[in-house]
């Protein structure tokens, strides 16, 4: 009798053990589904956001040409004449000089912005393809 007891205590251990693993792949399987689905989520965000950055940044490089040429014709102007004096001509120097710092520093907080989106969207779109979710082929 102790042969048959062991027997199917041996079997009950198995069919416990096979539940246990079925469950653990079904878990994993609905975890890697998550993934992917939040992968995706952040791929078309990603993907929104560089859209309006990069309108943005447009906008942004031309405020540093204009900014720019600006702070160079003041720089080529010698005093004299009406209302050139050498003292107003050093602070308009100075406030073209601080709007062209200030529109560059923009323009590089856009590049930097538009480069992590870019590899929030790179991650995501790893992501998926792994998971089988939306990945682009």
């Amino acid at each position: 009798m102790g042969a048959i007891q062991s027997s199917i205590n041996s079997m009950l251990g198995t069919v416990a053990a096979g539940a246990v693993t079925a469950k653990h792949m079904k878990d994993k399987a609905l975890i890697a589904q998550e993934q992917g689905l939040l992968a995706k989520e952040q791929f078309h965000e990603a993907s929104a956001d560089i859209s309006a950055l990069s309108g943005q940044a447009e906008e942004a490089s031309k405020l540093v040409e204009s900014t720019s040429k600006t702070y160079d014709d003041l720089m080529a102007k010698k005093p004299g004449g009406k209302g050139n004096t050498k003292a107003s001509l050093e602070e308009r120097r100075g406030k073209a000089l601080t709007e062209k710092q200030a529109a560059e520093r923009a323009f590089a907080e856009l590049s930097d912005r538009i480069e992590a989106k870019v590899a929030m969207k790179a991650r995501a779109e790893m992501i998926m393809k792994r998971t089988g979710i939306g990945g682009r082929e």
